[in-house]
């Protein structure tokens, strides 16, 4: 197993010892999450999952991967008694105490996002529309803007502008205000990356 994995790992393990001390599943209610049998269940990006005591079931009924585990298992740890206002759209550095995980998450979700779909933006609508993501009209006047939900109450906004002749493909992942009411920045930085590699993989499968 990988460093990467590994750490994933131990974070899903000690991020389901503290589910287990909480009032779950009673602590989240919001449209888009349903309760039976002690279980919730929950959408990552339209995909559904299922958390009970045991942990994060992946559609088929496979445990999830540790680093999805570990994004939803912190969603419903931090999950606020009573839901935030939305606030304005952001970028990730733009969130208090972002700037330590700002380049890294950079380099693992726009800048990747820019190289791959650079003269591609058919591709990244037609893999959008797969990831669950509605393509929307933007006054900001970007070449293709895509709205997500990454789980319930956390919407995901993403503005893409092609290559021009000097100037190079420019993406942008922005998330509302009170997206860190609901997730710490690890999390936040998890759920960006994962719309990044659903979108290059073109499958909301994993």
């Amino acid at each position: 197993m990988n460093s990467g994995k590994k750490i994933f790992k131990e974070l899903a393990e000690e991020s389901l010892r503290r589910l287990n001390k909480t009032d779950f599943p009673k602590n989240c209610k919001i449209p888009g999450i349903t309760v039976k049998n002690d279980e919730l269940g929950i959408p990552l990006y339209q995909t559904p999952y299922r958390v009970s005591i045991n942990g994060v079931t992946a559609p088929y009924g496979e445990p999830a991967n540790p680093a999805i585990s570990v994004l939803i298992l912190n969603y419903v740890i931090n999950f606020p008694e009573k839901i935030p206002p939305d606030g304005e759209w952001i970028t990730f550095r733009e969130f208090d105490g972002a700037g330590p995980l700002t380049s890294f998450v950079t380099e693992n979700t726009n800048k990747i996002i820019e190289t791959t779909f650079s003269g591609k933006m058919g591709n990244l609508k037609n893999s959008a529309i797969k990831t669950g993501g509605c393509p929307v009209d933007d006054e900001l006047s970007s070449d293709i803007s895509i709205h997500f939900i990454a789980l319930p109450g956390i919407p995901v906004f993403l503005r893409f502008n092609d290559k021009e002749e000097q100037f190079p493909a420019q993406c942008s992942i922005l998330f509302r205000q009170s997206a860190q009411q609901f997730l710490d920045l690890n999390a936040l930085g998890i759920a960006g990356t994962i719309l990044t590699g659903r979108l290059i993989s073109g499958t909301t499968n994993g």
